[in-house]
């Protein structure tokens, strides 16, 4: 489920790349709108947008079948905000990359592979080579797998917990800052050359 998340906010991102190829991008950012909050918005409509259907499947799975223990109301309640801020944050970063490059498909590549192989999702980490383990630290889902499988299988202790979730909160500030500094940067440029697309 948390890949969804992080894969639907990466996908939104190329909405923007069609919004700037159209010119509509540039009159947005013309207009005295929040200009970072089209980022945010782009990202939350992201995640409503293509997830919605797994998170009703993901309950139905739940409610039908028979696990060897069990996930309590509560448990879900933390789950879901522990994706879904996350994911947030790295869609509004993605979306401040996706909007000035021409390299559509080789910035989903360069994004997408990670969350899948390094994150835990698929393969646990420990098992990783030291290099893909350096990169899985910087991803937030890695963070957010790591936590909410700490509450499911209740094999953290509440210290731990706390400190995964202070790394996490680092993590999803810095891509906020990040995509911050991208952003303005892009408008500036916009202002100077009338162009988005500087890389």
């Amino acid at each position: 489920m948390g890949l969804i998340f992080f894969h639907s906010v990466t996908f939104s991102s190329r909405i923007l790349t069609v919004e700037r190829v159209l010119g509509t991008l540039e009159l947005a950012y013309m207009s005295p709108s929040n200009k970072f909050g089209l980022l945010i918005g782009n990202s939350i409509v992201g995640i409503f947008k293509n997830a919605w259907i797994s998170i009703i499947l993901f309950f139905i799975i739940i409610n039908l079948t028979s696990f060897n223990y069990k996930i309590d109301f509560i448990d879900i309640l933390i789950m879901i905000p522990l994706f879904i801020i996350p994911s947030i944050c790295w869609g509004v970063f993605i979306n401040s990359i996706m909007m000035f490059s021409r390299h559509l498909s080789m910035i989903l590549t360069i994004f997408l592979t990670p969350l899948g192989l390094v994150s835990g999702t698929k393969i646990p980490i420990n098992i990783l080579p030291i290099v893909l383990k350096i990169i899985s630290i910087i991803i937030p889902l890695t963070w957010s797998l790591i936590i909410v499988r700490g509450i499911i299988f209740q094999n953290s202790s509440f210290k731990l917990l706390i400190i995964y979730f202070l790394i996490l909160i680092l993590l999803c500030i810095t891509l906020i800052i990040l995509a911050k500094k991208i952003s303005e940067k892009g408008e500036n440029y916009l202002k100077k050359t009338g162009s988005f697309t500087f890389f």
